[in-house]
């Protein structure tokens, strides 16, 4: 009987021997082998009179714009799509004069009625302001990523990483932070009859509106009705909110991108 012939199928395989010995090794989580604080996570910042991207020419006035590119990313009529990952209530302290950034501060029910001015070290003249702390992310992001996915050497394009944005909520822009916390607290609510709904299930329209004062003209954050997140960017959040709930330490914005952001929204 005349032996049947072998039928082979083609396969793309551009692992050399040393990317076969790498997959043998374990693979540390991203997450397990640096210092949260190492971590350039982009803060969005609004755009007042005195932000450094409008007096340098780079941004105008009620832009929203990523503080690790300068990349203009919304404003007033251009809502951003956000995914909310985690809201934290948190203390930002200043120096009362030139607004300096100190560093943040955990807030609960067992200090909120601190006073917002105090003396701290030295006699130096201190204040402390509210805060809504979210991580997010940008459903564009997570949809630009699933587009390059240029793989054709079977190295994925670096742009395919997803990585969350800070956005604070303070000052003017409290309210908004407060929108965002009663959104939190009704899929607590739901979550009761459904446990598997987190607040990444819903994605909400952000952008912003100005208003007048006797000190000039500045903007604010609106949050617009929540929608149900897009199937697509649902494996991202959902992998993200794991990350950022179990390092126990919730990721902080580089310091940089702290002083990129002066509270010059704070009237």
């Amino acid at each position: 009987m005349s032996k049947k012939p072998e039928t082979k199928t083609e396969t793309k395989n551009f692992m050399t021997v040393n990317d076969q010995k790498a997959l043998s090794q374990p693979l540390a989580h991203p997450t397990a082998n640096f210092v949260t604080g190492d971590y350039l996570i982009p803060k969005l910042l609004l755009m007042q009179g005195l932000s450094e991207f409008v007096t340098d020419r780079k941004a105008q006035l009620g832009d929203i714009v990523r503080s690790t590119d300068g990349k203009v990313v919304g404003g007033v009529d251009l809502p951003i799509d956000i995914i909310p990952l985690t809201l934290t209530p948190e203390w930002v302290v200043q120096e009362a004069q030139g607004n300096k950034f100190v560093r943040i501060e955990p807030r609960d029910n067992s200090n909120d009625h601190l006073p917002w001015e105090f003396v701290g070290q030295g006699g130096k003249a201190m204040k402390r302001i509210k805060s809504l702390s979210l991580f997010a992310l940008l459903a564009d992001d997570v949809k630009n990523a699933q587009g390059k996915s240029d793989d054709i050497d079977g190295i994925p394009d670096l742009d395919t990483t997803v990585l969350p944005v800070q956005i604070s909520f303070r000052s003017t822009s409290f309210n908004a932070g407060k929108a965002m916390a009663t959104m939190f607290a009704k899929v607590a609510e739901l979550s009761k009859s459904y446990p598997h709904v987190r607040a990444y299930h819903y994605t909400v329209p952000l952008t912003c509106h100005h208003e007048k004062n006797d000190k000039g003209t500045f903007y604010l954050y609106d949050l617009k009705a929540a929608k149900k997140t897009d199937k697509v960017c649902l494996e991202k959040a959902g992998e993200w909110y794991a990350t950022l709930t179990q390092m126990g330490s919730r990721l902080r914005v580089h310091e940089e991108a702290k002083a990129a952001a002066s509270d010059v929204e704070h009237f």
